[in-house]
């Protein structure tokens, strides 16, 4: 009986421990991602180099903050666009833009100043569509 307690035990212990070593799975937008930084640096209205210089830096941070948001969920992190699944992934977009220091103000702020440069060449949203 005692053999048979410690095989049960033995392997309760492995299947709790199997589960637990398979990594999770979270979805980020990085299309959604990508363009609030373009609106974000085109609301700055830079030079060339400037923009370049801003670009190459946003592309290391990313890099970097894609890094660590993955190391903080312990998960494995998919481009939305890329999953097919019935399943409801976990987004982690929005803590990935604040880590960015792309809050809604942020985004709002650069969206309005997109829009009044359209609106100066007589251009909207729709009229792009």
């Amino acid at each position: 009986m005692a053999v048979l307690w410690a095989v049960i035990t033995a392997l309760t212990a492995f299947i709790l421990l199997s589960n637990e070593s398979k990594p999770s799975l979270a979805t980020i937008n990085l299309n959604k991602i990508v363009a609030v930084n373009e609106s974000v640096l085109a609301s700055k209205n830079l030079n060339p180099e400037e923009l370049s210089v801003e670009a190459k830096v946003f592309a290391v941070r990313l890099k970097s903050e894609i890094e660590s948001l993955q190391a903080n969920c312990d998960c494995t992190l998919l481009v939305s666009s890329a999953v097919i699944t019935p399943s409801k992934l976990p987004d982690l977009t929005q803590e990935l833009l604040d880590r960015l220091g792309m809050d809604e103000i942020t985004i709002a702020g650069a969206e309005a100043v997109m829009n009044e440069r359209m609106k100066s060449l007589h251009f909207s949203k729709d009229s792009l569509r």
